[in-house]
């Protein structure tokens, strides 16, 4: 969806999607929590304990990327200054690494 040219009800409806679709996520997890935590897991899914282990291992590692990625891109666009901005500093200081 393009923010420029879409209608702000399209922009509210996608939003309504992407938070329901984390709520939904979060409440399957949620389910899961409880059902091992009542040692109801096999009532829960079909998948072996083992399995389910290794998937939310895996779900874990991939949300730690996707946390690192996000906060690196920001760090990023924290850093970029505007290209017709000028900076004086004193005679002897060197500009910032990255800069």
């Amino acid at each position: 969806m393009n923010p420029i040219t879409s209608s702000t009800n399209e922009i509210k409806l996608s939003y309504a999607a992407d938070s329901a679709r984390m709520d939904e996520l979060y409440d399957v997890l949620d389910e899961l929590h409880t059902a091992a935590s009542e040692d109801a897991l096999q009532a829960f899914t079909s998948m072996s304990e083992r399995d389910v282990v290794d998937f939310l291992r895996d779900l874990i590692y991939t949300a730690q990327q996707t946390i690192e990625e996000i906060e690196q891109r920001a760090k990023g666009r924290n850093k970029k200054r505007p290209s017709n901005v000028i900076e004086f500093r004193p005679n002897g200081l060197a500009p910032e690494r990255g800069a």
